[in-house]
């Protein structure tokens, strides 16, 4: 886990090959970044200056989960790390009272990672998901699709990216 100042020489790392870090954030054992890289930015020569680090193509999501029943973990964590977890699932991990799992979405939907979760919890309901790492456009879209048996929904729908270039426009006179 990155503290300030490795998280600030990082991203001076990162600069180096014009690319930023859009968004830090951080679990009991490691720290996330969404990057953004120039069009053709080179991620074995990023990965070289910073050996630490592991650089997932596609970003990875990454999911806090928190259950309001401690004794549901021990299921909750082996339906998404254990042998028979999603094909997508990178890894899963215990973080304190919840569980950090990190999935290539391309191969494992969300939907089914937040079904799997509440059909572990089907006696002892309750918990919340956090993204520790924003979702692209087409991963929320494809969620709200699947939850609510809606398929027409794309990303082009997500009403907050048109209106968020409107809103940071400066005004003129």
């Amino acid at each position: 886990m990155l503290n300030e100042q490795k998280r600030a020489d990082a991203s001076r790392t990162l600069a180096s090959f014009a690319a930023t870090a859009l968004s830090w954030s951080q679990s009991g054992k490691r720290s996330y970044a969404l990057l953004q890289l120039s069009s053709d930015g080179p991620l074995e020569a990023i990965s070289g200056a910073l050996p630490e680090a592991r650089i997932d193509e596609p970003p990875l999501a990454v999911m806090a989960v928190r259950l309001s029943m401690a004794a549901a973990r021990p299921a909750v964590f082996g339906a998404l790390g254990g042998p028979g977890r999603p094909l997508g699932v990178v890894d899963a991990y215990l973080d304190g009272d919840g569980i950090i799992v990190e999935f290539d979405a391309q191969k494992t939907p969300l939907m089914l990672i937040v079904d799997t979760i509440d059909g572990e919890l089907s006696n002892a309901p309750g918990r919340s998901i956090v993204p520790l790492v924003p979702l692209s456009d087409d991963n929320i879209a494809a969620f709200a699709a699947a939850a609510l048996h809606a398929p027409q929904l794309d990303a082009a729908r997500i009403l907050e990216r048109h209106i968020e270039p409107l809103l940071s426009r400066e005004a003129t006179g």
